[in-house]
């Protein structure tokens, strides 16, 4: 087995292993307590509160980052295969969103330790059996999930208010949000922006004479009135943010 994580609090180290066992040590090596939960882990944790938050298969567990001891957790079960590349999960206020390894959608209360049955829980997956590449991103109190690089789906979190219900956008290969956008290549090589809060499209540009087939997006940054959109094969695309025009390419 092999440590799927690793995280830190002050002087302390938390490693979670594939195998469901957890640990507390130092930069010394000295080991302060181990857990094991049974199951396999391969989402990174989260640190919130000064407390661990850890997935497993089919729970979520709230570990007490002194002592050990389980602070709450809750099971969601199905019969779906589990992704290999583990689940995912977010943060906002006291709020914590999250998707399972067994693909099941949860929001829970961390003040409370309290499941929340609001818009996010039930969010209406075009198709379960694989969500790997599934995206859900958080931005101003709105989050935004993309299905399947195919379906975006964004809700207000304080009104607990639908704003796009699996939006179309077809033929994507590639898909980022940053900020208020969805960003997205598709199999002609060209590359949108999105409004998150009503899916209009804020630009288009044709990649064709920059990128080859299947490159992807890998990371975007901004500065000032100017993205920055990295390229998994090394390429730096510079845009300016408002129309999409491409200042250089290095």
């Amino acid at each position: 087995y092999y440590p799927s994580s690793i995280a830190r609090i002050e002087n302390y180290f938390f490693s979670t292993f594939t195998n469901g066992k957890v640990i507390k040590f130092d930069l010394e090596g000295k080991i302060y307590w181990e857990k094991n939960l049974n199951d396999l882990i391969k989402t990174p944790i989260k640190i919130i509160d000064g407390n661990l938050i850890i997935l497993t298969t089919n729970k979520i567990f709230f570990i007490d980052s002194l002592t050990s001891e389980t602070i709450w957790h809750y099971t969601y079960d199905n019969n779906l295969p589990n992704q290999v590349l583990g689940g995912k999960l977010l943060d906002y206020n006291h709020l914590l969103f999250f998707i399972l390894p067994n693909t099941k959608i949860g929001e829970i209360d961390i003040i409370f330790g309290e499941k929340n049955n609001n818009l996010f829980s039930n969010i209406n997956l075009i198709n379960n059996i694989n969500n790997s590449f599934d995206i859900i991103n958080i931005y101003k109190g709105i989050i935004s999930y993309f299905d399947q690089n195919n379906f975006l789906t964004s809700i207000d979190i304080k009104n607990n208010n639908l704003l796009l219900n699996n939006f179309e956008i077809n033929e994507v290969f590639s898909s980022i949000f940053f900020n208020n956008s969805l960003f997205v290549i598709n199999h002609n090589l060209f590359l949108k922006s999105y409004n998150i809060l009503n899916g209009n499209l804020y630009w288009k540009i044709d990649l064709n004479n920059i990128l080859k087939k299947n490159q992807k997006i890998v990371k975007i940054a901004s500065f000032n009135d100017f993205l920055y959109i990295f390229i998994d094969s090394g390429k730096v695309l510079e845009l300016n943010s408002k129309n999409g025009e491409i200042i250089s390419i290095k």
